[in-house]
């Protein structure tokens, strides 16, 4: 599996998204994309730049170019699905929350330590404002 199909095997699984739902997008076959994401056959370029509008993310990430500059950010801001854990919360709700927020980012504005760091951090702030939204549903 080479860099690209592991970015697009990694993006999929992360967005929820299914394959045949990538196929359509691709206008290819659910065969031809499983060899895409296997990494047996390469995408060609328009295909490539296709998926990054589609997840939002750079063309550079999805190429596997490792050297992009993540964002440099306060920890004590900052919570992740363990932190949460760790303060008593549930596991679904723990990794909900997390997900939720991040989620709706732009790839840009999500906060990972690195680009191949699958640790996803919000900002504190972000969950008191979700957990607001709720109680108003209520």
């Amino acid at each position: 599996m080479n860099k690209i199909s592991e970015r697009m095997r990694e993006l999929r699984i992360d967005n929820g998204k299914e394959k045949e739902e990538l196929a359509a997008l691709l206008g290819v076959t659910t065969s031809s994309y499983n060899r895409y994401e296997s990494g047996a056959r390469e995408l060609d370029v328009d295909s490539l730049i296709k998926l990054a509008i589609f997840y939002g993310v750079p063309l550079d990430y999805l190429l596997g170019r490792d050297g992009i500059e993540m964002p440099v950010f306060d920890r004590s801001r900052v919570v992740c699905y363990k932190d949460l854990i760790d303060l008593g919360f549930n596991g679904k709700l723990a990794h909900g929350i997390i997900s939720q927020i991040d989620s709706k980012k732009p790839f840009e504005e999500r906060i990972r330590r690195s680009v191949d760091d699958k640790t996803k951090f919000v900002e504190k702030e972000e969950i008191f404002y979700l957990l607001m939204e709720i109680a108003d549903l209520v």
